[in-house]
């Protein structure tokens, strides 16, 4: 099994416009992308830095409409279209553990099986998990809109868009 990646290695785009800082939600850069080892995890979490989560995630998906949504928060609009839409997988990313946690919980609670969260920086991880023209949605609810010049690194940017649009399908 191939060690987990660090940070540093998952983050191979350059910053070269407002908006593609690393958001890598409280973790500290240089260490290895990896949740505390006493933690329990949910079932449906994809952490990129283990190859048995996104092993997981391909047999999960089996080739059915896979839906996309960034910066999903306690999860309450994702699990809502899940459950209107049972045929389809949902993929949600987060930068905060704590969060996936709550989305996960939430949909378990809810009977879905059809939602499943990645762990980190979604401009890094979609391209690692969504092969590309495979999407049919997408959805950022991550920018905020605060004008203060110190909360632009949370807006999304030429990354951002990019990894978005490489995993839509034409049309998407």
């Amino acid at each position: 099994m191939r060690a987990p990646l660090a940070t540093k290695e998952f983050l191979n785009f350059s910053a070269d416009e407002i908006g593609d800082e690393a958001i890598i939600g409280g973790i500290d850069r240089h260490k290895t992308i990896e949740p505390p080892s006493e933690m329990k995890l949910s079932e449906n979490l994809v952490i990129p830095s283990r190859p048995e989560t996104v092993a997981w995630f391909g047999d999960w998906l089996e080739d059915r409409p896979l839906v996309i949504e960034v910066g999903s928060g306690k999860g309450r609009f994702l699990t809502e279209l899940a459950a209107k839409r049972p045929d389809v997988r949902f993929l949600g990313f987060e930068t905060r553990l704590g969060l996936c946690e709550v989305v996960l919980k939430r949909s378990s609670k809810a009977g879905l099986e059809n939602v499943a969260m990645a762990w980190g920086d979604a401009r890094v991880n979609i391209p690692l998990l969504v092969k590309p023209a495979t999407a049919i949605e997408a959805y950022l609810l991550f920018p905020d809109p605060w004008w203060k010049k110190r909360h632009a690194r949370r807006r999304h940017g030429p990354a951002m868009s990019k990894a978005v649009a490489d995993a839509l399908i034409p049309g998407g």
